[in-house]
């Protein structure tokens, strides 16, 4: 494996660890090499959507689909590994200024025992009905 690629996967593997479950569990499956052939299709419709778009949240579909062309395409990987280093680093940078926030700070649960009723689970953001006040006020 090349010094290049291995860079590449070292990067991509710190960013499978910071993002949440939902997001790394599509990136753990396309970063495996059987799908190359979903990968490559993905990235350059992501990197096009990119290009196109306007607003700022769209454009972070552009460095989705060139993490995932660096997969394949040789002469981005370096590039892309030091992008993705780079946006880890301001990412741990301010969760560490804002650490006192709850959106930076969240804590991981201890998963239950396998036998622990279900009022034993503690989800970290209110459930459906949790936490507001229904207003049941007769009508007229």
């Amino acid at each position: 494996m090349g010094e290049d690629k291995r860079k590449l996967n070292e990067q991509l593997d710190r960013l499978q660890e910071e993002l949440p479950n939902p997001a790394a569990k599509p990136l753990r499956k396309l970063r495996r090499p059987e799908w190359k052939w979903v990968r490559i299709p993905t990235g350059m419709l992501l990197v096009m959507w990119g290009i196109v778009s306007t607003t700022p949240a769209l454009n972070s579909r552009f460095a989705a689909g060139l993490a995932l062309l660096a997969i394949d395409v040789p002469f981005l990987r370096k590039p892309t590994a030091r992008l993705i280093q780079w946006g880890l680093e301001k990412w741990e940078g301010l969760r560490e200024r804002f650490r006192d926030f709850a959106f930076f700070s969240l804590p991981r649960q201890e998963e239950p025992s396998p036998g622990s009723p279900p009022s034993a689970v503690h989800h970290p953001f209110p459930q459906a009905g949790e936490g507001k006040e229904r207003a049941t006020a007769p009508r007229p």
